[in-house]
C-alpha cells in the first residue's frame, strides 16, 4: 500500500509543479490577480501535506486524519488552477474584448465543472471520515488514488484552457 501511496502523492506533486509553471505563464499586459511568491508559498504547503502523507504510510501511520488534509491540498490545487485560469480570461478581456467572448463561451463550464469537483471530493472525504475504524485503512489507498485521478483530471483541463486563453492573447498581440 505505502508504494501506491508514495507514487500518488509523487503525482501530486507533479501536479503543484505544474501549477507553479503555468503560474510563471503570462502575457505581461497586466498584473496577476495573485502574486507567483504567494502561488509558490501556497503550493510548498501542500507538498509538504502530500510528502507528510507519503512518510506516515511509510511508517505505518496513515489514517483518516492523514488522508483527509492530503485531500484538502488537492483542492487547492484546484482551486489554484480556477483562480490561474480566471486570471487569464480576465486579462484576455482586458487586452481583446473580442476574442475574450470566446474564450468566455469555450469556458462556461467551468463553473459546473468546479461543482463535480468539489461534490466528488467531498463524497471522498465523507466516505473516510464515516468509515468504521475497521475499514479506515482499507479505505486510505482507494480514497487517495481517487482523489489524485479526479484532481489531475480537472486541474489538467484548467491548465491547458489558461493556455490557450493567454496563447490567444500573445497571438493577439503579436
Amino acid at each position: 500500500m505505502s508504494a501506491h501511496v508514495c507514487i500518488s502523492a509523487r503525482k501530486a506533486v507533479t501536479m503543484a509543479s505544474q501549477l507553479v509553471e503555468s503560474a510563471s505563464l503570462t502575457t505581461g499586459t497586466t498584473p496577476s490577480v495573485i502574486s507567483k511568491d504567494t502561488i509558490h508559498i501556497t503550493l510548498g504547503t501542500y507538498v509538504d501535506v502530500f510528502v507528510h502523507t507519503a512518510e506516515d504510510t511509510c511508517n505505518r501511520k496513515v489514517c483518516d486524519e492523514t488522508v483527509v488534509p492530503f485531500l484538502d491540498a488537492l483542492r487547492g490545487l484546484a482551486s489554484i488552477s480556477h483562480i490561474l485560469l480566471e486570471a487569464a480570461l480576465e486579462e484576455l478581456s482586458h487586452t481583446h474584448p473580442r476574442e475574450s467572448l470566446s474564450e468566455y463561451a469555450l469556458n462556461c463550464d467551468v463553473k459546473a465543472m468546479q461543482r463535480e469537483y468539489d461534490w466528488q471530493m467531498s463524497d471522498l472525504e465523507a466516505a473516510i471520515r464515516n468509515a468504521p475504524p475497521s475499514k479506515g485503512c482499507e479505505l486510505v489507498l482507494p480514497t487517495i488514488a481517487k482523489g489524485v485521478k479526479v484532481t489531475e483530471s480537472f486541474l489538467g483541463l484548467m491548465v491547458a484552457r489558461r493556455q490557450r486563453a493567454l496563447g490567444r492573447a500573445s497571438n493577439m498581440a503579436a
